[in-house]
């Protein structure tokens, strides 16, 4: 079988003939560049074995490109532009920023995007309801149905829920609240002395108002928790790209997309931490996302004196922090579960398949080694949370059949249809030397892999 390299992928000659002795096909196994391959042409190559070989390499997910870094988030004029879209309204919306200077250069590196995704929302009177109902930006009735946050492999978006009134009715708001101003009167004793549709519009206001006060808090963690999954991303892409690289089977691939999730939501926790102990007034817990007010519950009920105890006690934070998780978001995230270990039993090199204890707690740590500011010092420590796991995720019979045995199937077939094509373990592992002596050789260049 002969196996020529253009550029970064392996490609197999057609109609070479297949010998049954596995030394012998790693013997005839050949590696060239794509200038000495005579003038074949890529209609000269086998598609199917081509495409089967290249699947059993690892791929560099985070390639070195900081020419394409673009933060979107660093102002709002993206934002301004879509409301300019809509004339004859006056439109609210939740304040975020993120300075180029707060992303480190290693996610820089990556080439990392970062934008808004505007929703345009309108307040529109419903006499028959006689109230403001919420609609798209067409005019529609609908319902506020967006995640705050989403990322990719090397992008976050951050969906923003944009408001708006018809210019009259912002018109008739500011007279009101001049009217209530002036009068000293508070707002629920003002309202009755109001018409249904003036007091429908201060109820929208208020709704709208409260929207965005809480769009405002939770942005900031929901960014730091897009975050983590990217970094989460490119820790394993580090440990797939290791010569070294261990085995994983479809419940260890489960449990650390579980634990990839966890560990977002940990660091949310442990931002809020840093923001509490480092500010100088111990009775505001206002940094503290809705996620950690069983934290925020006992800080409240405990000494000052003692808080600093009780966020020191990292295995206390990681317990309760999944044990939210648990209760809250397990169930409805099985089915993204099932797609990401089925996309791993199609990508993942069959040789990396198997059972390798020391690999996926090494995955496992990486994903909860969490950096923290100690109460005690005020000084940022890094903190490997997965030292505190007592008991390993469950399977449960419903996992093991919804999304455990799914991807082996994938995995079994995947193996045949290697034999079938006579892609044997030698041939691959031939390969993947020659991948390996050329990703290091670039590395140590600088020009790709992890060299950065």
């Amino acid at each position: 079988m002969h196996v020529f390299k253009i550029k970064d992928s392996y490609l197999v000659l057609k109609g070479e003939k297949i010998l049954p002795d596995e030394r012998v096909r790693a013997q005839n196994l050949k590696y060239t560049s794509y200038e000495s391959v005579n003038g074949a042409t890529y209609e000269s190559f086998d598609a199917e074995r081509s495409f089967a070989l290249n699947n059993e390499l690892p791929k560099d997910r985070y390639p070195y490109r900081p020419k394409e870094f673009y933060n979107g988030l660093k102002d709002d004029r993206d934002v301004q532009e879509e409301i300019r879209k809509h004339r004859g309204y006056n439109f609210v919306y939740p304040h975020f920023t993120v300075r180029d200077e707060d992303i480190p250069q290693g996610f820089k590196n990556l080439g990392l995007h970062l934008c808004n995704e505007c929703h345009i929302y309108k307040m529109k009177y419903d006499k028959v309801k006689g109230k403001f109902i919420l609609t798209d930006k067409d005019g529609n009735p609908c319902k506020r149905e967006r995640n705050n946050a989403e990322s990719d492999t090397n992008s976050v978006t951050m969906h923003l829920e944009v408001y708006g009134f018809e210019c009259s009715d912002m018109q008739r708001l500011s007279e009101l609240y001049k009217k209530m101003h002036k009068l000293s009167i508070a707002e629920a004793a003002f309202k009755k002395t109001l018409s249904p549709r003036d007091k429908a519009l201060l109820d929208a206001w208020n709704f709208v108002q409260e929207r965005i006060r809480k769009a405002e808090k939770q942005k900031m963690y929901s960014f730091h928790h897009e975050m983590k999954h990217i970094r989460n991303k490119f820790l394993l892409n580090i440990l797939d790209l290791s010569p070294n690289r261990g085995k994983l089977n479809a419940i260890d691939c489960c449990r650390l997309g579980e634990y990839d999730e966890k560990s977002a939501h940990l660091a949310e926790n442990v931002k809020a931490i840093s923001a509490y102990v480092t500010q100088s007034n111990p009775h505001n817990f206002k940094m503290f996302p809705e996620k950690a007010q069983w934290l925020v519950d006992m800080l409240q009920k405990a000494p000052v004196a003692e808080r600093k105890k009780i966020l020191s006690n990292h295995r206390l934070l990681m317990k309760g922090t999944f044990a939210y998780w648990d209760i809250i978001h397990k169930k409805g995230y099985q089915s993204q579960f099932s797609e990401i270990v089925r996309k791993w039993a199609k990508e993942t090199p069959i040789s990396y398949y198997g059972d390798d204890a020391e690999e996926y707690k090494r995955r496992r740590s990486a994903m909860l080694t969490i950096p923290i500011i100690n109460p005690e010092t005020g000084k940022e420590e890094k903190v490997d949370f997965s030292q505190f796991i007592e008991q390993d995720i469950q399977i449960t019979p419903e996992m093991r059949k919804n999304i455990i045995e799914p991807a082996e199937k994938i995995i079994e077939k995947r193996k045949n249809k290697l034999n079938l094509l006579g892609i044997t373990r030698s041939i691959v592992g031939y390969v993947q030397k020659l991948h390996w002596q050329n990703h290091l050789s670039l590395s140590q260049n600088g020009q790709g892999g992890n060299g950065r």
